[in-house]
């Protein structure tokens, strides 16, 4: 498994609601992200928190005002693996049990089409 880590973070401060809506809907679009609910967000942050801490990398300077800005304060590293990760976000095991032939059938596999962790977005 590749090292989790925060490699990037900042706070875009808008004008208005609509113009961080704007921005959170393009950058979701573009990195093919999707929706996540807090507490998801909250242990895959504080499992890259720890991982990275592990293997040198701390987060990126810019986190602390993404924490701040998210109320996220209460964020602590902790260590999980992988599959108390997938049980969380993964709960009927749709994923887990997927053989390479049920994938297969779903089309061309590769990883664009595999969701990936959208913004924490926090509009005031």
């Amino acid at each position: 498994m590749r090292h989790a880590r925060i490699k990037d973070a900042f706070v875009i401060r808008c004008r208005s609601k609509r113009e961080a809506t704007n921005i959170i809907s393009y950058v979701r679009q573009e990195a093919n992200s999707v929706r996540i609910d807090r507490m998801t967000a909250e242990l895959l942050l504080e499992a890259a928190l720890a991982d990275g801490i592990e293997n040198g990398h701390p987060p990126a300077p810019g986190f602390i005002d993404v924490m701040e800005a998210c109320s996220l304060s209460q964020l602590r590293p902790q260590e999980r693996d992988l599959q108390a990760l997938l049980d969380h976000v993964d709960p009927q095991k749709e994923i887990q049990n997927a053989t390479a032939a049920l994938i297969d059938t779903l089309g061309h596999w590769h990883l664009r089409s595999v969701p990936r962790l959208g913004s924490i977005d926090h509009t005031i």
